[in-house]
């Protein structure tokens, strides 16, 4: 089936295939004639689409949140903080997050001094080619699919790079197992956000008649994209708190994985840095997983019926003071 999607060079339509995408091949412009990337879409949509920006930011803001260092001895713990305060980790595990998000990928090279690591940084996603064989593994009897080499192009040539130069982080579903890169939170709404691209162009993007169509579209878009209109405009909007627990099970299940997917190769990366400084055990970072009450909670939701209920069985003797004071700790933290 073919994908509708804007030329970054000179806005006209192109088309494109689920299967290209998955390659990553480069797609040339039917009217200029210039060579794009799938990621420079992604990266215009985010950079120009609000309701986009919003809602990755969202996954954003919770997902690269409640970072602690988990280490063995206080040397490790201090030479490992002194490490993440250079590099600006906070700010690197944001920016990680979001390239997951927009492009499926996130590709941290280990920059190395006289054989140790000096700092990390992310490559642009929709710069880097991923080279791969298929591998035995041990223990397997189907093979794998191994990753061997990340080149990256720059404005000057390219620059390959191997496994232990490059921690590769991927967002994976169960069926893509076996592709070298992961999928962009965008690319199931990519339709959707080319006609609304298309309507907000049009003239007909002032008559009242076809508000519609912009509704539709808006809708398939925050649906496609998981974050419900709630977080986005972090307010209750009228709606029950057991049912807004309900519908923002998805999107606390899809921040839970991208911190997963974070911790997971940040800490592939402190495996590194552990074995060429000699720590008997390597540190971890460790991100707190998030609750669907904390995100009810910041949106604003009232537990007031629920408190008093808790208050209530206090009172009657039912629970005691310390089951009280944890139990409210979930509506009140």
């Amino acid at each position: 089936m073919d994908i509708p999607v804007e030329c970054p060079q000179c806005s006209r339509q192109n088309e494109t295939t689920l299967e290209s995408i998955d390659s990553r091949s480069h797609i040339q412009c039917v009217s200029c004639g210039s060579l794009f990337a799938i990621g420079d879409v992604y990266e215009r949509l985010y950079e120009e689409e609000p309701l986009v920006k919003n809602s990755i930011d969202a996954v954003v803001r919770y997902a690269a949140s409640q970072e602690q260092l988990q280490v063995a001895n206080k040397k490790s713990l201090h030479e490992t903080e002194q490490f993440l305060d250079r590099i600006g980790f906070k700010d690197l595990l944001r920016l990680a997050a979001r390239q997951i998000l927009v492009h499926g990928n996130g590709f941290l090279r280990i920059v190395r001094t006289h054989k140790e690591t000096a700092k990390w940084e992310l490559l642009p996603p929709q710069g880097v080619v991923v080279k791969t064989s298929w591998a035995k593994e041990r223990g397997l009897k189907a093979l794998v699919l191994a990753e061997d080499q990340y080149v990256l192009t720059t404005k000057t040539g390219t620059v390959s790079l191997t496994p232990d130069d490059v921690v590769h982080f991927k967002k994976s579903l169960f069926s893509y197992e076996q592709v070298p890169y992961g999928v962009s939170m965008i690319e199931i709404c990519l339709t959707y956000l080319h006609y609304l691209r298309e309507y907000k162009r049009s003239p007909v993007r002032t008559d009242p008649e076809w508000q519609w169509w912009y509704d539709y579209l808006e809708d398939q878009i925050i649906l496609g994209l998981g974050v419900p209109r709630f977080v986005l405009e972090q307010r209750p909007d009228g709606l029950d708190p057991t049912i807004a627990q309900f519908v923002v099970a998805p999107f606390v299940h899809e921040v839970n994985e991208v911190k997963e997917i974070l911790s997971d190769g940040f800490n592939s990366a402190l495996k590194q840095f552990t074995r060429e400084r000699g720590f008997d055990e390597p540190p971890k970072i460790r991100l707190g997983r998030l609750t669907d009450r904390r995100v009810i909670i910041d949106c604003g939701f009232s537990f007031n019926k629920e408190i008093e209920a808790l208050k209530g069985l206090h009172k009657a003797g039912i629970i005691t003071d310390k089951e009280l004071e944890n139990m409210l700790k979930e509506y009140l933290a």
